[in-house]
């Protein structure tokens, strides 16, 4: 965020001006209220932070009846941008009630335990 808000010209230390010049091409501020948030340029939607990445996945998953990975990727996808695959394919890992409905899958056996003959 505060790449976004630095002004022309000046430098900020611990991020290179590439990263700054990627950062105002890709985001925008939009203040709502007294609060900041930053959105994607494209989409007009807010970035999820990185603090929130559990209760947002979390709260989207259930509201959709723990539908599996890939409706929560398009619930997720239809309010907040820029969060990544891997996070929720880890939240789905630990999600208890998914995993309980889930079948253990058995491995067909090639060769017969007793030997015939």
């Amino acid at each position: 965020m505060q790449c976004l808000l630095l002004a022309k010209g000046k430098k900020l230390d611990p991020h290179s001006p590439v990263f700054v010049y990627w950062a105002k091409q890709k985001f925008i501020l939009i203040k709502i209220g007294n609060i900041d948030i930053v959105a994607c340029v494209k989409s007009k939607k807010p970035v999820c932070v990185y603090e929130y990445f559990y209760n947002v996945i979390k709260e989207r998953h259930t509201n959709i009846s723990h539908g599996g990975r890939d409706k929560t990727i398009f619930e997720l996808n239809f309010q907040y941008s820029f969060i990544p695959r891997f996070a929720i394919d880890i939240f789905m890992k630990q999600c208890i009630q998914c995993q309980t409905r889930n079948p253990i899958k058995q491995h067909v056996v090639s060769k017969p335990i007793i030997a015939l003959g």
